[in-house]
């Protein structure tokens, strides 16, 4: 079997100092505060649902009551209970549990992790991670279910990490997302091995980039653990830490089959004792780096048209408190004629952030749509500028954005059907401030 050693953890820190590091939560992290302790989830809420076999008088074992697709399973014979019925309880228990943080999630919540794969479905790693002032971008994969995966990730970065709900969410109209039943743990990764509900391609190839991860709380004798890592195309080029869980001893059956399949690097310590250490270390480390830059003021262009000229007036108005604090520099707006003017080309050519006003009008215009956008899109390809659409009227805006996927407002309704415009502008640019500070801290 695979022990952790130096060269290891050195490019174990050093991968995470990159920001190419995924953190796997497994069921097993204690999450849930039960008195004056810390339990985790499923076994909390397999507690609770034994109270209601005991009610309904269904027997189980009692030695399994803390395992939740055993007590899931057995919930289901209770007389006109069925999958709803459970998913529903499971969302209302989950509810009205407390929100306290486990100091274990705040201190990974500070750690830079590019992705984040939680298995339980809770909200805790979410609001860890708000707390320490990150924006998290949650994605909850449905097994019953294809789904549509539209992540960019020239979005995703320590700051705004990529948090994957795999055995679904308790949100509104995710609730049949869940893994709870010994069922749905076969129908899981049965339908992602089927193409029923794959495990999108786009994770999958930017998994491939990664070359480390730390699971915690995963109990590896589990069989459908070792199907659902194949299903994620670990390799033995990866380096994957596992600290030890409190109560469990792997067989050596299991660890060699990881360490031999996946490359398992296997921790001594417990979990609490390894994030303790990973955080002072990752904290040594990084006091001996140089400080950080100050925030990098971005030349911004308006690129519009004519008869929109009115709602870029209202959008520079609200781009002026960022322009005060030094983040962006608002070159003066240029109109199009019959076609692209040279000082239109040279603001378009600096720019550092480049705002495509849409609208109908806009993608009418032959110098705007053939010129300023194309030329727009090529810089935001090349990485060169940040472009932003905003969609100002309704139009068929969704095939004129090129692979850009970061489009305002976030709620894709046009500012000109909004509510209220300047609640819609002041959205706008609070979404544009975590994009910027993504664009200029890659």
């Amino acid at each position: 079997m695979n022990l952790l050693d130096a060269n290891n953890w050195t490019s174990f820190l050093q991968l995470l100092e990159e920001e190419t590091c995924v953190l796997m939560l497994g069921p097993e992290v204690p999450t849930i505060k039960k008195g004056d302790r810390w339990q985790a989830l499923p076994a909390r809420l397999s507690e609770d649902l034994t109270e209601t076999l005991d009610e309904e008088g269904v027997k189980y074992d009692s030695e399994m009551k803390h395992h939740l697709s055993y007590i899931s399973q057995c919930y289901l014979q209770i007389p006109r209970r069925k999958k709803l019925n459970l998913q529903y309880d499971i969302k209302q228990l989950i509810n009205g549990y407390p929100r306290d943080i486990n100091p274990l999630y705040a201190s990974l919540a500070k750690m830079p992790f590019y992705i984040i794969v939680t298995t339980t479905p809770d909200d805790s790693m979410h609001r860890a991670l708000k707390q320490e002032g990150k924006y998290p971008i949650p994605y909850n994969f449905n097994f019953r279910r294809s789904q549509t995966f539209d992540i960019d990730f020239d979005q995703i970065t320590s700051e705004t990490p990529l948090v994957i709900s795999l055995f679904g969410s308790v949100e509104a109209r995710q609730e049949d997302s869940m893994v709870l039943t010994e069922e749905d743990n076969m129908d899981f990764i049965k339908n992602i091995f089927t193409g029923i509900s794959k495990i999108p391609t786009g994770l999958l190839k930017e998994l491939q980039y990664l070359k480390a991860y730390l699971f915690l709380g995963f109990n590896l004798d589990n069989w459908q653990l070792r199907l659902l890592f194949d299903a994620l195309h670990l390799n033995d080029e990866t380096i994957p830490l596992s600290p030890r869980l409190s109560d469990k001893q792997f067989s050596s059956v299991t660890k060699a089959f990881f360490a031999n399949r996946f490359n398992f690097q296997f921790v001594e310590q417990g979990i609490p004792e390894f994030i303790e250490h990973l955080e002072s270390t990752f904290s040594e480390r990084n006091n001996d780096q140089p400080a950080e830059k100050p925030a990098v003021c971005c030349k911004t262009f308006l690129a519009y048209d004519p008869k929109d000229e009115s709602y870029a007036v209202k959008m520079r108005e609200f781009l002026k408190p960022l322009e005060g604090e030094g983040l962006v520099e608002l070159l003066d707006d240029t109109l199009p004629g019959a076609s692209i003017t040279a000082d239109m080309e040279e603001k378009i050519n600096q720019a550092e952030v480049i705002f495509i006003l849409l609208s109908a009008s806009y993608i009418a215009s032959d110098v705007l749509y053939n010129e300023v956008r194309v030329r727009a899109l090529a810089r935001h390809d090349g990485r060169e500028a940040l472009v932003i659409p905003v969609i100002l009227r309704p139009c068929g805006w969704e095939n004129e954005i090129g692979n850009i996927r970061a489009v305002l407002p976030s709620s894709k309704i046009p500012v000109s059907i909004a509510r209220n415009a300047d609640s819609a502008f002041d959205g706008i640019v609070r979404d544009f401030r975590d994009l910027l500070q993504n664009w200029t801290t890659r």
